[in-house]
């Protein structure tokens, strides 16, 4: 089993495909290399070559990390179920002669979630461990694992038989975003929602669903950072501690719930990108697109002051000018979609449409790191779609897209195939998880669909739709979580840990919006927030020294500035202009907000808006 996929769309691009769109446009990966990996790359290593153990053992793995599957209960609430899952858990060690593990110097573990939910940990460790070692400082363990119904670890979520009739069912998709027609994309998406509820459902696919839920995936995080202290020799005089843990966008969702189930097990917890957890599993929604519209409105403004020669789609006097002409652009596409084929490919046998959802979602999910994203999409999407408007029967090459087709393996390229066939699944346990923990919908009305896009369209017209998609995942999902955390427990402020969570958000995040981190800090005692300056998802989007000085100081003592304007981090960088000057405030460490650019990067890949963060989300 490859370690992740190098190429993973954004969650949202998973629910587009399980119940939009026949073909899917990719979020916009860091690379689009056109040769298959080799060794030397991580692609060699097998966790089915590690046999699972109750202790944790680790294996040597990707050259430079360590690899191990832990046996845990698969149901945790009934001692008398023998069924056991194996947790499939990365490591980047800390440095081996400052720091060596289990020492006095040692800062132990810090585990993390990137998102989804079903976004791979593995992966996500094995692209940036070793920032966020540099980061937070090389005396901790950077530490995350494949949850349940996710990529290497067992049970895995598998809604299809074979490859064939998966990637048949992502092409045979309706095509339209809900709200982008005419109105009967509504009614095409909802029965098509309801029917890949039944197959999920079938079978031991829909048994195995049972055990997917946060509230057991927190017992999974309990069960590895117990394993990690189990570790310590009787005699010595190391202190165990609770759970050190960074959480993004679902993350978050994880990381709280373990809070509230097991206050006195946390030592320090990071809620970065913060979903409101009663929305969550509510099943509600209501609070996704509160900052979508100012995310947005900062593409015109930051294009505006980059100029003509910096912005590609520069034009006018003023910023609502660059949004006319977007909207031009997207009306265009309403009625005459253009021909498309990915940069390098024979446009002859490699030819789709690319419509107006298909840039209604890839200008969505450029919102999530708009620093990198923004001149893409100026450049690579909007500028060449424009000019295909004019000139009919143009194809336009994008360097970003790729969409799902039947190709034949001896054409030399299986491995794509095969990359392909990891995505596809990997995008499944994204429903399992979210419909699993979410309060059943499974009586939603296709009039009630309607009822929840009216809502949603007041706060973003923009991304209604797409938001849309968080219900239609689970309209036709029975299964249901074995265990869920009491709804009572997110009603009311309680103790989690001997220092304070620290709650951080971006001014402008297009999927869980700044008030979500003011709403749930008050659910936790004595917590703080921290506001980065900027728009996009999750503070890394917008990277900051003055950000990574107060997390790395957060883990190393448990302290949090106490003042609020000290909690507020000015940006560093903005789009097409790059890093700003900018006053450096004491404890800060330069050069450490690139290293969380890169970190942003892979969470734009993998993570989603909640989901959502509904991508990668």
């Amino acid at each position: 089993m490859r370690p992740f996929s190098a190429l993973t769309v954004m969650q949202l691009q998973a629910l587009f495909n399980l119940f939009l769109l026949p073909l899917s446009v990719s979020s916009l990966p860091v690379s689009n290399s056109t040769t298959p990996p080799g060794p030397g790359e991580g692609w060699d290593f097998n966790f089915d070559s590690i046999t699972p153990t109750p202790n944790l053992t680790y294996h040597r793995c990707y050259d430079r990390f360590e690899c191990a599957r832990l046996l845990v209960p698969l149901d945790y609430t009934s001692p008398s179920d023998d069924r056991t899952a194996s947790i499939a858990i990365i490591k980047y060690p800390s440095d081996p002669n400052r720091y060596p593990e289990y020492s006095a110097s040692w800062g132990g573990p810090v585990l993390l979630n990137n998102g989804g939910p079903g976004g791979s940990g593995v992966g996500f460790v094995l692209e940036v461990g070793e920032a966020i070692g540099e980061v937070l400082g090389r005396q901790y363990s950077i530490v995350s694992f494949d949850p349940r119904g996710v990529n290497n670890t067992r049970p895995l979520v598998s809604c299809f038989n074979k490859p064939l009739e998966r990637k048949t069912w992502a092409i045979k998709g309706a095509g339209k975003t809900p709200g982008s027609g005419g109105g009967e994309e509504f009614g095409e998406a909802y029965i098509r929602a309801k029917i890949y509820g039944e197959i999920c459902n079938e079978g031991e696919n829909g048994e195995m669903g049972r055990f997917l839920g946060t509230a057991s995936v927190a017992r999974d995080m309990l069960s590895i950072n117990d394993a990690t202290w189990d570790r310590v020799p009787e005699n010595s005089d190391i202190r165990k501690k609770g759970l050190q843990y960074w959480g993004f966008s679902y993350g978050t969702i994880l990381g709280m719930t373990f809070g509230k189930m097991f206050p006195d097990k946390v030592e320090r917890m990071v809620l970065d990108g913060v979903v409101d957890a009663l929305d969550y599993y509510d099943a509600t929604w209501h609070h996704y697109l509160l900052d979508t519209e100012a995310a947005l409105d900062s593409f015109y403004e930051f294009c505006f002051k980059a100029g003509p020669l910096l912005c590609d789609f520069y034009t006018g006097n003023k910023p609502a000018d660059i949004r006319k002409r977007v909207q031009k652009v997207l009306t265009a596409l309403r009625e005459q979609p253009v021909r498309f084929a990915p940069s390098g490919s024979d446009s002859q046998i490699y030819s789709e449409l690319f419509t107006y959802s298909d840039l209604q979602q890839t200008i969505f999910q450029s919102l999530y790191s708009p620093i990198s994203a923004f001149p893409t999409i100026a450049s690579d999407y909007l500028l060449p779609v424009e000019a295909a408007i004019q000139t009919p029967n143009r194809t336009v090459e994008m360097p970003f897209v790729r969409k799902p087709q039947l190709t034949c393996p001896l054409n030399g390229e299986d491995w794509r195939n095969e990359q392909m066939e990891v995505e596809l699944r990997d995008r499944e346990a994204l429903p399992a998880i979210l419909c699993a923990d979410a309060a059943p919908l499974t009586d939603m009305t296709l009039a009630d669909l309607r009822q929840h896009y009216n809502k949603a369209f007041k706060q973003s017209p923009t991304a209604a739709g797409i938001v849309a998609l968080n219900v239609l995942a689970c309209v036709g999902w029975r299964t249901q979580a074995v265990e869920k955390p009491p709804r009572e427990l997110f009603m009311r402020k309680s103790a989690v840990g001997a220092v304070p969570v620290l709650f951080a958000s971006t001014t402008a995040d297009p999927v869980t919006p700044l008030r979500n981190a003011y709403a749930m800090s008050k659910l936790f005692k004595g917590s703080k927030v921290v506001v980065q300056e900027g728009e996009g998802h999750c503070t890394t989007s917008v990277p900051s020294d003055c950000f990574n000085a107060i997390v790395s100081e957060y883990f190393k003592s448990g302290t949090v500035p106490e003042k609020e304007s000290e909690r507020y981090c000015a940006r560093q960088y903005v789009p097409w202009i790059g890093a700003i000057a900018g006053d450096r405030k004491r404890g800060e460490k330069p050069g450490t907000a690139e290293l969380m650019r890169k970190i942003g990067e892979a969470l734009r890949k993998n993570v989603g808006p909640l989901m959502m963060g509904t991508g990668r989300h």
